[in-house]
């Protein structure tokens, strides 16, 4: 089953990469050209309005916990990457807690022992340890935010968080460096290098992690219109007028018991 639901994955993104590619550059003016395949802004507004967008369902199953022991506003910063990270990468991530007075290796331990965690990337401050270490076969990663600060503003340091934790996810799902311009995966030779790249990973990459996903017994997670999760019965408040009118549509036809 995972097997066939990877070669799926892959193939939705093959096919969005190319199409992606093929796709003209519109005009100034916003209009598609006539030409394109891509939905002008009527069409698009009429699609918002009948399925609402496409929305992640809940993460179920074995995942990628990403722990930090941080606190102040980094809490903030690990919660919007995992989130990111789970939209981007298709699969299961979740927050999850260290506790305080471990060491790195009892906390890595620690992390994978909780329930469905089957990998792990530990977020810490401390200056004694090197900014990224990854341990693949044992599963976990982690982020030192301590060297992090050298050289860079509070902004700076922020991006830099985000750039490292997405690095050592990638390490930890079986990839590594990269020569397209601009990935976060590119070789880093300080942290200075990170400056010179983007904040994620290339989408290169998506079909190694979901393989190595896989073998660790994650299922990939199935983006579904709102409607759809509406239907289910598992979709978040609705967070605009086209959602609020499928939710409402919906649950007067289907009233909930």
């Amino acid at each position: 089953m995972n097997g066939k639901i990877l070669r799926s994955v892959s193939c939705l993104l093959l096919v969005a990469g190319v199409a992606c590619a093929q796709v003209p550059v519109p005009p100034t003016d916003g209009k598609a050209p006539a030409n394109s395949s891509q939905p002008g802004p009527k069409n698009r507004g009429e699609i918002m309005r009948r399925t609402g967008g496409m929305i992640m369902p809940p993460a179920k199953g074995p995942g990628v916990l990403i722990a930090g022991m941080c606190g102040g506003a980094l809490t903030s910063v690990v919660t919007e990457v995992t989130r990111d990270l789970g939209r981007t990468v298709f699969l299961p991530f979740r927050c999850a807690q260290m506790k305080p007075g471990t060491t790195l290796w009892q906390s890595a331990a620690n992390v994978l022992a909780q329930k469905d965690a089957a990998f792990a990337v530990l977020v810490v401050d401390q200056p004694e340890l090197p900014v990224l270490m990854a341990a693949p076969e044992a599963r976990w990663a982690s982020v030192n935010v301590a060297p992090l600060r050298v050289g860079g503003t509070p902004e700076v340091f922020i991006r830099r968080v985000k750039q490292e934790i997405w690095r050592a996810t990638c390490l930890v799902l079986g990839a590594s460096d990269s020569q397209v311009t601009k990935c976060v995966m590119n070789p880093v030779l300080s942290v200075s290098d990170l400056d010179k790249l983007g904040t994620a990973a290339n989408p290169e990459y998506l079909n190694r992690m979901l393989r190595k996903a896989a073998a660790a017994g994650i299922n990939p997670m199935r983006p579904v219109t709102y409607r759809k999760a509406v239907e289910e019965g598992w979709a978040p408040e609705p967070a605009n007028p086209s959602q609020k009118s499928i939710w409402d549509e919906v649950r007067a036809a289907h009233p909930r018991k």
